[in-house]
């Protein structure tokens, strides 16, 4: 199959994903008891599971795969955790050694009908960031991977399912005439150029779509640039996220492009703002079509405030025309961030501002009223997350304070599933 038939395939829905009539409702009011939250140990995953034992009183049953799932859960908790917060009750935590990628989601078929009986809503946070992977390659993880979260969120019950989606999807809308892009944006395989990575996040969108016109209860999250958060360690997933990419990159090339602007939010923020509109959705009757949300600060950060935090920790940066930024780029492609970033141009405008559509961001006075803002990022605040990106001392907290913290109870495994539930019932 040539990649032009793959897509294609890929972005029709398997007719056997449908609610049946024997599905039982999703639960009313929205606030869930038990969640499944997928990509716990990434970046933005590994902080909403932190943001849901904050703000939630739900068990978050988390599904991970690899060697060492629990150690691996607990670390990336400790690691995103601030010092100075109040302690996670991890006693409310259940560790699933599973794959999103595969069917039953790794799970045996009892482990899975249990699991599908007991949860309420699904934040599906994982996916493959890698943009220099070809769509053949991440469509896996980022298609096949919302595909089996759908069949699971039709199995034995009917849950919500929270997809997190990316601003990626519309990196060539300038191109093809879209003067704005808003929470009615339906998302066009043509808007999102030809990298891989935004090709598959938006087919992604589109099964979404699909699953809500046959009765699914479905939510869309659009992030961009998630910049580490000026009050928690940055953890060691944050090396592998486009911000820190940028961040070196500029470092190495020199330089900024004079008058960028780059879209996005802190993680924390985005943990905040998705787990806060999850539970502010209506209950019955669900629309035929995902509810849409842009979880951006409406106030882009300007890359010559990047240029002065970068300098103010002693990196030599100036400000360059695109074009001549580009230039240096080029000149620098052979070797290290600068390489990385060389060969994914498709994304260059969710770093630059440039040939971006303006965005609508709706929701900001429900979260205003919950307390929840985008994390202002002043000089100071900027220094700092610019200085833990590039992988210097933090002088917010040490191993010893953030290890040190009480945690209440222990992760669960797969087999505590059943008896965890009866005790919570």
């Amino acid at each position: 199959m040539n990649s032009d038939d793959l897509l294609a395939h890929d972005m029709v829905l398997d007719e056997e994903i449908r609610v049946p009539d024997s599905t039982a409702p999703p639960p009313t009011p929205r606030v869930p008891q038990e969640v499944l939250l997928t990509g716990a140990t990434g970046y933005l995953g590994g902080r909403m599971c932190r943001t849901l034992l904050e703000r939630t009183s739900a068990t978050v049953y988390c599904l991970v795969r690899g060697a060492r799932p629990h150690a691996r859960l607990v670390e990336r908790l400790e690691a995103a955790h601030d010092p100075q917060g109040p302690d996670l009750d991890i006693s409310r935590l259940v560790t699933v050694p599973g794959d999103f990628t595969r069917q039953r989601l790794g799970l045996d078929p009892d482990v899975y009908d249990e699991l599908a009986s007991r949860v309420e809503s699904v934040y599906h946070c994982g996916a493959s960031i890698d943009l220099g992977d070809p769509y053949r390659v991440i469509r896996v993880p980022n298609v096949v991977g919302v595909t089996q979260m759908l069949r699971f969120a039709t199995h034995r019950r009917l849950k919500f399912l929270h997809h997190t989606s990316s601003f990626a999807i519309f990196v060539a809308a300038a191109g093809c005439g879209v003067q704005a892009i808003d929470e009615t944006t339906r998302p066009a395989i043509a808007y999102a150029g030809p990298g891989g990575y935004a090709r598959s996040k938006s087919v992604a969108e589109h099964l979404l779509y699909q699953a809500a016109e046959r009765g699914l209860p479905t939510a869309i999250y659009r992030v961009a640039v998630l910049a580490p958060d000026p009050d928690s360690p940055v953890p060691p997933s944050a090396a592998a996220q486009l911000f820190a990419t940028y961040v070196r990159a500029l470092t190495q090339v020199g330089a900024v492009p004079e008058g960028g602007e780059m879209v996005g939010c802190t993680v924390g923020y985005a943990s905040r703002a998705i787990t806060e509109l999850s539970v502010q959705l209506p209950a019955e009757p669900f629309a035929a079509a995902p509810s849409v949300h842009h979880v951006i600060d409406p106030s882009p950060l300007a890359l010559e405030d990047l240029a002065r935090a970068l300098r103010s920790t002693g990196h030599p940066i100036a400000s360059l025309a695109p074009e001549q930024w580009l230039e240096r780029l080029a000149a620098h492609r052979s070797r290290g961030p600068a390489r990385r970033l060389a060969a994914m141009p498709d994304i260059w405008p969710l770093l630059t501002g440039a040939f971006f559509p303006p965005i609508h961001v709706g929701g900001l006075q429900r979260l205003a009223a919950a307390g929840v803002a985008p994390t202002s990022l002043d000089h100071d605040t900027l220094t700092r997350i610019t200085h833990d990106t590039l992988g210097s001392e933090t002088s917010q907290s040490n191993p010893k304070e953030l290890h040190g913290r009480r945690r209440t109870g222990a992760v669960c495994s797969t087999e505590q599933i059943s008896e965890k539930s009866r005790d919570q019932s």
